[in-house]
């Protein structure tokens, strides 16, 4: 956990400070598009590896992985920095007060990111699903195409029409996994929500990152990360209590209202 909060955020900051301000949202939008892959590949490969080799192998593989991510980032050419003299740690600098509303937008759109990692899969063996991994693949498909056609929208538009789009999605997209409760609904819905989340996040980021100062960047991205970090976790609580006490349909359908309430957000105060 502890390895994850810094390497998160410190790739994000060195993302932000190399990629040029006129293309902050293509840089992110690629950017983030190996993030989410990575973590719609994760559980695909991770599954596969535990069925043919069990839980030993499949933590030996995450290990080479974290030697191959050492490697690449001690390869990345970062400007030399200079510490500004007069800085000084102080805990009311550890949150960036400007990127608050984003973050808060982000955190309760995470919400439904977090329940769908987590229930997907048991989701799709209540339904018939002879292989719901399978679902991570499409779903990343729908990730890296939304990433490679809304990056540059947003560096010419800006993030409003780009977030309805997405979150429009999303408030689409659990549904009709909910109801449609058969292949046909599972996969179709896995395009619309990989679509839908894969612009999300790296929207958001350029927008923090956009409104902070450079020497702000690394706290607007830490609070970003801890919005998403903490949204995909009460995700994984709300779903699951609302799993147990009716059933995980109606908790996807409750995901729905979560990307709802987002896109109210986003319309009435993020952009304001």
């Amino acid at each position: 956990g502890l390895t994850w909060g810094l390497s998160t955020t410190s790739n994000s900051t060195v993302a932000g400070d190399i990629i040029p301000a006129e293309k902050r949202g293509e840089g992110f939008g690629y950017f983030g598009m190996m993030t989410t892959a990575g973590m719609a590949l994760g559980p695909l490969i991770g599954s596969f590896i535990l069925q043919h080799g069990g839980y030993d192998i499949m933590f030996f593989a995450g290990f080479g992985i974290s030697m191959v991510s050492m490697i690449l980032a001690a390869m990345i050419r970062y400007p030399e920095f200079h510490r500004h003299p007069h800085m000084r740690f102080r805990w009311n600098r550890l949150l960036e007060s400007r990127a608050l509303i984003p973050s808060l937008n982000l955190l309760i759109t995470s919400l439904s990111y977090g329940g769908l990692l987590s229930f997907i899969a048991l989701y799709g063996k209540e339904i018939g699903i002879h292989n719901p991994s399978g679902f991570f693949l499409i779903y990343a498909i729908g990730i890296i195409v939304s990433r490679f056609t809304a990056g540059k929208a947003v560096d010419r538009r800006g993030p409003r029409r780009i977030i309805i789009i997405c979150l429009s999605l999303l408030i689409i997209g659990f549904p009709l996994l909910a109801v449609v409760r058969n292949e046909y609904g599972f996969y179709v819905s896995a395009v619309i929500l990989g679509f839908g989340n894969g612009v999300v996040w790296p929207t958001f980021q350029t927008m923090v990152n956009n409104i902070v100062a450079p020497n702000r960047r690394g706290a607007a991205n830490s609070t970003a990360f801890m919005a998403m970090d903490l949204g995909m976790g009460l995700g994984m609580i709300i779903v699951g209590a609302i799993s147990q006490t009716w059933s995980i349909s109606v908790a996807f359908l409750c995901c729905s209202g979560f990307s709802a309430i987002g896109l109210l957000l986003f319309l009435r105060f993020t952009l304001g």
